[in-house]
């Protein structure tokens, strides 16, 4: 049987960057497409608990939810998919998803979904522009290698296996390994009134311009190469923990 492949996103299900993923991974498997029916961007893993959740069936293996990127996969997994899926795939996202982007992300949570589940999963971006040629040709490519691995994937006891892929404008002149870089906001809240005379904010700030490392997502996307960041699902500060433990443990025996 051909390998099941979850496919959704952040900008919508109509947008036109799922349209480009889907198009690269239907020759690799089984194609399912499930997310959002609307822009649900910059939304992180935020699930949808006190209202319902409308699902729509758009054509035999296409659905549009209601809810954020994680409703989406979520439901996919429990009610949509007819059995578990091979490899889960978010995106082409509008934009990047660089740095800390990747805790505001809703594409990176739908990806995030299913490394919690234990299956190979990715997200990928475009970093700029509307042309997603190239980074559908790349999401082949990587999808092709994940799908073909029969031995494990590295995974921890939550799960976990998950890649950040951010792919730059035009063709790029390579792919690295990178870990998350310093990606930083002007950040501006502009303060209204509205015409009821409520007062409401607006996020605004865009991304500074500011030095890169050369071996992180920031960096090399700037030398016009593709970046693959692997993500851990388990956020726990290893050398804090023990640090921590030492530093604190004759405070806490008191408490016993």
């Amino acid at each position: 049987p051909r390998p099941i492949i979850l496919l959704s996103n952040d900008d919508g299900v109509m947008a036109p960057g799922i349209e480009a993923a889907a198009e690269a991974l239907r020759p690799l498997g089984d194609l399912w497409i499930c997310a959002p029916d609307s822009e649900r961007s910059s939304c992180s893993h935020a699930m949808t608990l006190k209202a319902p959740v409308f699902v729509r069936k758009l054509d035999t293996k296409k659905y549009a939810v209601s809810g954020t990127p994680g409703d989406a996969a979520f439901i996919a997994f429990a009610n949509i998919l007819p059995t578990r899926p091979s490899l889960v795939v978010s995106g082409i996202n509008y934009g990047p998803n660089l740095g800390k982007d990747a805790f505001y992300s809703g594409t990176v949570a739908a990806a995030r979904e299913g490394a919690f589940r234990g299956v190979r999963s990715l997200a990928i971006s475009l970093v700029q522009g509307n042309d997603f040629t190239h980074a559908s040709r790349f999401l082949g490519r990587l999808a092709k290698v994940l799908l073909g691995r029969t031995t494990p994937f590295p995974m921890n006891d939550m799960g976990g296996f998950l890649l950040n892929v951010n792919v730059p404008p035009g063709k790029p002149c390579g792919a690295s390994w990178t870990r998350l870089g310093k990606r930083e906001y002007g950040d501006h809240v502009i303060k209204r009134k509205s015409p009821r005379h409520q007062t409401y904010y607006w996020i605004d700030g865009g991304p500074l311009d500011l030095p890169a490392a050369k071996d992180t997502d920031v960096g090399v996307v700037k030398q016009g190469r593709v970046s693959i960041t692997p993500l851990v699902v388990d956020l726990t500060d290893e050398d804090a923990f023990f640090y921590l433990r030492d530093v604190f443990s004759k405070a806490f025996a008191s408490l016993g």
